[in-house]
């Protein structure tokens, strides 16, 4: 089960040893977010780099009096 404090983090692995980090949810900030995944990385004792950001679409504006409506976030990294 999911906690509210602890996200869940849904990784794909892809070529490379890349892997596509996604998370649909407002609570977290994108640097917060960014911490979690790389605190992983740091906990395998792995390298890891962001070869890719990925946001809602130009098409998906957010109001800056609703910023809940900023709710994907995505990495892209690489690792070794």
């Amino acid at each position: 089960m999911v906690s509210q404090h602890q996200p869940y983090c849904h990784a794909e692995t892809l070529p490379r040893r890349t892997a596509l980090h996604l998370l649909l949810l407002t609570a977290i900030s994108q640097d917060d977010f960014r911490t979690i995944v790389f605190s992983a990385a740091a906990m395998e004792h792995k390298n890891a780099r962001i070869v890719h950001r990925m946001q809602h679409a130009l098409d998906h504006p957010v109001s800056i009096y609703h910023p809940e409506g900023e709710y994907l976030k995505g990495l892209m990294v690489e690792g070794s």
